[in-house]
């Protein structure tokens, strides 16, 4: 069973959904809130409806990624890639410090292309 849902993720609380699902996916979603903080509680939030062995997969940007990529592009003397004003890339360090309540960080993936 697929079930897609439609949300503003600023709103999530813990009575926005009525089940808990196996899998919550967000592909370059959660970096358009330009907040940081909010940013942080939104996955938080997300938690909440994750079954007891369920995965969270985020797809997103890392201002760590984009320093690594754009280190190779000034070696081959391309043009820097700025992110775009609606952007809000991960911060690295954050994520992997901050006290997540309803989730365990397993893994964080950076590009470094080597």
């Amino acid at each position: 069973n697929i079930d897609f849902k439609k949300i503003d993720m600023t709103a999530i609380n813990k009575e926005s959904f009525k089940t808990q699902y196996d899998y919550i996916i967000s592909k370059r979603a959660i970096q358009n809130v330009l907040s940081s903080k909010l940013q942080l509680k939104i996955i938080d939030n997300l938690g909440n409806f994750l079954k007891k062995n369920g995965k969270m997969i985020l797809v997103e940007s890392s201002s760590t990624a984009q320093k690594n990529i754009n280190s190779y592009r000034k070696k081959y003397k391309l043009n820097k890639i700025i992110p775009p004003f609606h952007n809000l890339f991960f911060d690295d360090y954050k994520i992997k410090k901050y006290n997540f309540k309803n989730i365990k960080l397993e893994k964080s993936v950076i590009i470094n292309p080597k």
